[in-house]
């Protein structure tokens, strides 16, 4: 993709998704704009870029099917826009911050499956009242399901499978599609 992407100023929609780009997509400063970033199935690979985070007028972000590694961009929190945020079939791996969620409230669709996370499900998480679907499966967490799930009121499909999660059964009864 040329540099000259990032001059496409009234660009709101950028889909660049099954094309099998080996490199990253380049700097979009600029793109005030875009609502909608759909860089799936390629080939991209390292860290998440820094500058997908900037673009604060994103409501959808789908980096899945990818190569990307480490931790997700903190900054992802400045997104507050953001419904729909997919990480699917990356390398991702760290520590979630505990404070990642606080400001995603319009969140809507969370795929953060088969990201390997050394640290607890963040309770910043179920503040996302709009959530109604969640995938977090093969994510390693462990221990108790938060009895704060039950804020969630609008999830309707919740995977927490190849996790080592316990909980109390009566917390999803709300859920309609559950798989553990």
């Amino acid at each position: 993709m040329p540099l000259e992407i990032d001059d496409l100023l009234n660009l709101e929609q950028l889909t660049i998704s099954d094309n099998m780009i080996l490199w990253n997509p380049p700097p979009m400063y600029n793109l005030t704009r875009l609502r909608i970033l759909d860089v799936s199935s390629n080939g991209l690979t390292g860290p998440i870029p820094f500058y997908f985070p900037n673009l604060l007028n994103l409501e959808q972000l789908n980096v899945s099917f990818n190569t990307f590694r480490g931790p997700i961009p903190s900054t992802i929190s400045n997104l507050t826009r953001l419904t729909i945020l997919d990480t699917f079939a990356n390398f991702l791996s760290g520590e979630i911050p505990s404070d990642m969620f606080e400001r995603l409230s319009k969140l809507q669709v969370l795929d953060l499956s088969s990201f390997w996370i050394r640290s607890s499900i963040p309770m910043s998480l179920f503040k996302c009242k709009e959530l109604q679907i969640m995938n977090l499966a093969g994510c390693g967490f462990g221990g108790i399901l938060p009895k704060e799930i039950g804020n969630l009121t609008m999830l309707r499909s919740l995977d927490l499978g190849l996790n080592k999660i316990e909980g109390n059964g009566k917390l999803l009864d709300a859920v309609l599609v559950f798989t553990v």
